[in-house]
């Protein structure tokens, strides 16, 4: 285990009727702006305690429960760090994977080499599977395109397919030729780790098992998060030598660096704000505005503690959430212990949240120029979104891009609809769909029992997910009549 400890945010899988809190389309693309030009600052900081150390966190943008992995148990709290539950009784549990559309969870946990499966409702553990030909299962990402929880394990280095339904069958799995780290899928069948070791970047077919391309990253070394935006075709990748690298995923080719703070863990994305992140050890969130998929800017620091080094950012309500503990001094090197790390007080252990400030300005970018103001990050805050006339100066095209952005990256609506809304065996086609723009509304406000017990909730009148979704479905439409 690398002493700190590669993190991709998942951005997972959901239905077209993104009713999930609030709407990322009530954000425009945020405009660079100087020190502090994020726009984030800490809203809450919750001593959560108990013994041991961390590793990944998630963030449900569903349920606003986040998952924080402790060694021997995962910890569950809500938006507001208060605990929820807790999924006990693991052995080196390195975080947990979400699947909703089957409302299971899985914990990857590298002492048992095995994953847990669990009901993301309740939290009850529903069974534990053992995984053939992984020694120290670690990062995990879920794939909606294969239906399959990938691990990738770092003592064998290689990654396990579980099938998400289930729980309990193996699809097989993949050789890495290298330690894995962080990865991601784009939702289309395609996923992307870090091979730490080799600083290379990989990337294989969810579907077929086979490796399809294997890219250098240099200049990055070591290669530790990642996270993408799947509508641009990028990846943000953090590396140890205090690099973001931005890469086309089509191509492997690097695109762009931006610098970062020491001890990178964690990477994220917000496709509603085009905010990268980069969080290290050293105390520090770097945010990187995409300002073009081919040119970035550097926005913010954001100060949190030492040590608070791995993140979780939801991408319904846009906070982040990072964890630390206090420190005592690293004991003197050993020829046992060579490198000590510092010791964890009992009992310290801190959850910080980050929320974007309700007065944040937001400003065009990608040819929409209106400026207006970040809406409180509470469901329901928004004004009426009927679907006739726009509240502002974002025509219709604008509002399908906002949509389309929401379905590809934001929850990967690809899952059930497919990548081009094409449908899949489970949720129809959106191009073949005869509804008027008021009839997808009516639908999106209370879908068919059908189509709610496959985890379609409902979007309300009010939420300004609506109009975007509305205008991203009639876009396919118009798309496949053109």
């Amino acid at each position: 285990m690398h002493k700190v400890r590669g993190q991709s945010v998942v951005v997972y899988a959901g239905t077209l009727a993104l009713a999930l809190g609030v709407s990322l389309a009530n954000f425009a693309k945020a405009s660079p702006q100087g020190s502090g030009g994020s726009g984030y600052q800490l809203a809450k900081k919750v001593t959560l305690g108990g013994m041991g150390g961390w590793d990944y966190l998630n963030a449900d943008p569903v349920s606003h429960r986040v998952y924080i992995s402790r060694g021997n148990h995962v910890m569950v709290v809500d938006a507001d760090g208060n605990v929820v539950g807790d999924i006990p009784n693991l052995m080196g549990t390195h975080g947990a994977a979400l699947a909703p559309e089957f409302n299971h969870g899985f914990t990857s946990n590298g002492g048992s080499n095995s994953v847990t499966m669990f009901d993301l409702k309740t939290l009850a553990v529903l069974g534990d599977t053992k995984l053939p030909d992984a020694v120290g299962p670690d990062g995990y990402v879920y794939d909606p395109a294969s239906k399959r929880v990938f691990t990738f394990n770092g003592r064998s280095n290689n990654a396990t397919a579980v099938e998400a339904k289930g729980g309990d069958a193996i699809a097989g799995s993949v050789p890495l030729g290298g330690k894995p780290e962080a990865a991601q899928a784009d939702g289309a069948g395609h996923v992307f780790v870090n091979i730490e070791d080799k600083d290379q970047l990989l990337e294989f077919d969810s579907g077929t098992l086979k490796v399809m391309n294997t890219w250098p990253l240099a200049p990055c070394t070591q290669p530790s998060g990642m996270a993408s935006d799947v509508s641009h075709k990028r990846l943000f990748i953090g590396c140890h030598n205090n690099l973001m690298v931005i890469v086309d995923f089509t191509t492997g080719k690097v695109v762009t660096t931006e610098p970062i703070g020491t001890g990178i863990d964690a990477d994220g994305f917000d496709p509603g704000t085009g905010f990268a992140f980069a969080s290290c050890g050293d105390g520090t969130i770097t945010v990187v505005h995409e300002d073009t998929p081919d040119k970035y800017t550097v926005v913010d620091t954001i100060k949190t503690q030492q040590g608070a080094r791995t993140m979780a950012f939801d991408t319904s309500n846009h906070n982040i959430y990072t964890v630390t503990a206090d420190m005592t001094p690293a004991p003197a090197p050993t020829p046992e212990n060579p490198r000590p790390r510092p010791v964890i007080v009992p009992n310290t252990f801190t959850l910080l949240i980050y929320s974007m400030s309700p007065h944040a300005s937001v400003g065009g970018a990608e040819n929409r120029g209106a400026s207006a103001t970040v809406r409180a990050s509470t469901p329901g805050a928004a004004g009426n979104a009927s679907v006739g006339a726009s509240s502002n100066s974002e025509g219709t095209g604008s509002l399908a891009t906002q949509g389309k952005a929401l379905y590809e990256s934001t929850y990967m609506c690809v899952g059930c609809h497919g990548m081009n809304g094409e449908g899949t065996d489970l949720a129809p086609d959106l191009v073949g769909t005869r509804l008027s723009a008021d009839e997808i509304a009516k639908f999106l406000e209370k879908p068919s029992a059908d189509a709610s017990d496959k985890g379609m909730p409902d979007i309300p009148a009010t939420s300004p997910d609506l109009k975007p979704l509305v205008a991203y479905v009639l876009s396919v439409k118009r798309t496949l009549a053109q």
